[in-house]
């Protein structure tokens, strides 16, 4: 028993071990990309960046010997990105597009982890603000409340001085708690491309999803067609693909209008997070190698729009910090000085 115990603790920690930061990850992934284009074999890329990148020697070692046993590099890397990403390493690798791919999505994840950054630096200094509210709330708590309460009691009160603020803070709490329970068990049932749909509604955030999710879908596309794929072709390619993937929702629904009516275009126009370009350009009956390209220069203007959303969402959110921290040192405020003019009534 207690042997099992410590292959299983060692297992854990080997686990924890062999897992990359998502900014190691980008960077992993930029230097494959540059090394695929100098005329490295994939497997000897894999060892190059073992020994420029020691701190994650074991991960590495792991997509070492999924290599070796003749697996694919997207089956190697699978555990370690989310579904889309594995689906573009898969068709990437399909169709000899592997280098460029891997230089897309690695200059994405560098740039989101540089906003990520950016976010952490414009959050620690109101972070540090509550932090030390909290700290003189706990200290109020302690040494000034009880005194306050102690006056309180001495004083005639009616039943709602002492017991309303309770009950609302009581239902309150309770509604919100009922309120997440249910809105996770239905975020929970949903099918992937409905969580798509409900990001994209999301306040605030939902502009920048709709556009990664069109940039995503455009940038993958015009990779399938630069290759002579038609575009029925691109549907059946990524239909093959698990449901957890937007790309094959994407192509089982394109297939299926195929097949009914071939009224494809009409469900892009109603789809919220694709933009009405789209369809304008499969609508111009341009060759596939000019479609290609100039889907290739559209998502990337989607990509520089997206950062740009980004960005205008950064300089928000430290004036929202700001708010929150007010709300709270003013509720603290009232906390203290209320139950002191209270009091003050009472001996009047």
């Amino acid at each position: 028993m207690g042997k099992s115990r410590l292959k299983h603790r060692g297992n854990f920690k080997m686990a924890k071990k062999n897992t990359m930061k998502p900014a190691r990850l980008a960077a992993w992934l930029v230097l494959l990309a540059k090394l695929l284009d100098v005329g490295f074999s994939l497997r000897q890329s894999v060892q190059f960046c073992r020994r420029v990148m020691p701190r994650d020697e074991p991960w590495l070692c792991q997509v070492e010997r999924h290599l070796a046993d003749g697996q694919s590099f997207a089956t190697a890397v699978k555990a370690l990105v989310d579904a889309d990403i594995y689906v573009q390493l898969v068709l990437a690798e399909q169709h000899g597009q592997l280098s460029a791919t891997l230089a897309e999505i690695g200059a994405f994840l560098q740039a989101q982890q540089k906003q990520r950054r950016k976010l952490i630096a414009l959050l620690q200094y109101p972070f540090l603000l509550l932090i030390l509210l909290v700290i003189m709330g706990v200290a109020l708590e302690i040494f000034v409340y009880p005194e306050l309460r102690t006056w309180q009691d001495k004083l005639p009160q009616h039943w709602w001085q002492s017991q309303f603020w309770q009950c609302s803070v009581g239902f309150g709490l309770a509604f919100l708690g009922i309120y997440s329970w249910s809105s996770l068990r239905r975020w929970r049932k949903m099918t992937t491309e409905q969580r798509v749909r409900a990001r994209c509604r999301w306040l605030f955030l939902g502009k920048m999803y709709r556009q990664y999710y069109a940039y995503y879908l455009i940038s993958t596309m015009a990779m399938l067609l630069s290759h002579g794929l038609s575009l029925k072709e691109c549907c059946r390619v990524a239909s093959a693909f698990d449901n957890s993937s937007l790309l094959a929702w994407w192509g089982q629904q394109i297939a299926l209008a195929n097949e009914r009516n071939g009224n494809y275009i009409r469900l892009i126009e109603e789809c919220p997070y694709l933009p009405l370009e789209l369809s304008i350009f499969l609508k111009q009956g341009l060759s596939k190698a000019r479609l290609a390209r100039e889907l290739t220069v559209f998502s990337q203007l989607i990509f520089k729009q997206l950062l740009a959303t980004i960005e205008r969402l950064l300089i928000y959110v430290q004036p929202i910090m700001f708010l929150v921290v007010a709300i709270a040192i003013v509720g603290m405020y009232l906390s203290l000085l209320l139950p002191i003019y209270h009091s003050i009534q009472g001996v009047y």
